[in-house]
């Protein structure tokens, strides 16, 4: 999972990297026409490429295909902590689109720079992020202490936005939030299939990012919405908060786990 999700800041990167020249050249429309490309092509590519596994299914009665598409939705202890999955990934990612979002604002107002200047320090951050993802990923997978991972680098999170509206220098904080992003993602996307049977996980899925895209989405509008109230330190600010959110709800996450007697690992105690 954290392989996959590498490829997401790569596309960020490098929007905000080249966009706002390309925006300067040509438009601001002309950068939404590529952006609609962009998707095009990803829909063509997957319509091309993708291949469905023939394997989707466990061939137990308990995950059997048969029984288990009779209904639309995992029953609601299997479900309840796919519901808390899915705020983590969403409020963690809503941090992170503040950040992109509203960072290179704040940059251009308190450190004097152009907003093209502004938006390729923001990059930092996403550009050392590809590295640090799937690094992450890879040390969370041999660790057992992945809720500990998970807590400390939304922290350094924290921290990194912190220090960014204190004054620090914003090469070096976007550089620490880049590093810090790293291990959560794989840990928090494969926080479902701890719960979920195979025959559930198409569906259980569906719910996990339905939330995700719900708080991602409306996340930068509560930031704009404190940004015209308070200033472009309150969007910061915000998207420190959203780092921090996931926390509580991690244990509120392994309590719902702990309490199903559906929970799909065959080692649970191997996650703290």
């Amino acid at each position: 999972m954290a392989v996959i999700l590498s490829t997401w800041p790569f596309g960020i990167a490098l929007g905000l990297f080249v966009q706002p020249a390309l925006a300067g050249l040509f438009g601001w429309r002309a950068m939404m026409l590529l952006a609609a490309g962009a998707c095009v092509l990803s829909l063509l590519l997957i319509s091309i490429c993708y291949d469905t596994p023939v394997a989707d299914f466990d061939s137990t009665p308990q995950g059997g295909m048969a029984t288990r598409r009779q209904r639309a939705l995992p029953s609601w202890p299997t479900l309840a902590p796919v519901i808390v999955a899915g705020m983590i990934w969403g409020m963690f990612n809503g941090g992170l689109v503040v950040y992109f979002s509203f960072a290179p604002a704040f940059l251009a107002e308190h450190a004097s720079l152009t907003i093209a200047r502004s938006g390729a320090l923001v990059s930092l951050a996403l550009w050392v992020g590809m590295v640090s993802i799937p690094v992450g990923g890879y040390v969370a997978q041999r660790s057992n202490r992945q809720y500990a991972i998970v807590v400390l680098f939304c922290l350094i999170a924290v921290s990194a936005l912190l220090m960014l509206v204190a004054g620090a220098r914003p090469a070096f904080a976007c550089v620490v939030l880049g590093l810090a992003i790293g291990p959560p993602p794989g840990v928090i996307t494969a926080l479902p299939t701890r719960i979920l049977p195979a025959a559930d996980r198409a569906a259980g899925f569906g719910v996990f990012y339905t939330l995700h895209y719900l708080f991602q989405a409306t996340s930068p509008a509560l930031a704009g919405w404190l940004h015209d109230a308070a200033g472009s330190n309150a969007a910061i600010l915000f998207a420190a908060v959203l780092f921090a959110v996931p926390l509580p709800l991690l244990a509120l996450f392994e309590f719902l786990v702990r309490r199903s007697s559906l929970v799909a690992s065959p080692r649970p105690a191997a996650v703290r």
